[in-house]
């Protein structure tokens, strides 16, 4: 009995220890779990009004915004070929902003956000330079306009602040808007150039 009541007690032992070493890596498991998500979501892309570019859809933007938003139907985006809405800066209830235009791609996911708000170049620059990598800053410290491009992940976020407005212009928008962008600019002007050296 003594070496059989020796062998249980061993046993119980051994089932103690095991069963404190699966909650140890479970523990350490879940830690770094939870770590590789947090590191995901800040290398995500960047969320103007909390709502991400490239990730939310048009009906998450629409539940952020709430039912009682402004919004007006803005038509289709030439660059993205999806659909387009504005809301009234009011509805957004973010000092100084006067108008959001929310851009989606053809699958209703958010590609970007133009958003137009009180003049303010360098002091929007340093606060979005604290959540975004800065790529380049031409704002004029001392007459405060100018531009600046920053970027995070898949989007890029740009400034534009015009010396005499009292407003500027901040467009967060995805990298393969920006891309469609360029090539549709660049198609238009070369067209431009053609028919001006036809004509003449």
């Amino acid at each position: 009995m003594s070496a059989n009541k020796g062998v249980v007690e061993d046993f119980i032992v051994f089932t103690e220890k095991e069963h404190h070493l699966r909650k140890t890596f479970f523990a350490i498991g879940m830690a770094c779990t939870m770590a590789a998500a947090s590191m995901a979501h800040a290398a995500g892309n960047a969320a103007p009004f909390g709502v991400e570019l490239g990730v939310a859809t048009m009906e998450q933007v629409k539940t952020m915004l709430g039912p009682n938003a402004k919004r007006e139907d803005s038509g289709q985006n030439q660059y993205t070929k999806g659909p387009m809405f504005d809301v009234d800066g009011a509805s957004l209830n973010v000092e100084g902003v006067k108008l959001a235009r929310f851009v989606f791609d053809q699958t209703n996911v958010l590609a970007g956000v133009i958003v137009i708000m009180d003049k303010d170049p360098k002091g929007l620059y340093k606060t979005l330079s604290a959540k975004y990598k800065p790529v380049s800053n031409k704002i004029d410290k001392f007459m405060n306009y100018g531009t600046a491009h920053l970027e995070k992940g898949d989007s890029e976020i740009l400034i534009e602040a015009p010396h005499l407005d009292f407003t500027m212009e901040v467009d967060y928008i995805t990298k393969s808007l920006m891309a469609s962008w360029k090539q549709t600019t660049a198609e238009q002007a070369a067209s431009k150039q053609k028919r001006k050296a036809e004509a003449l």
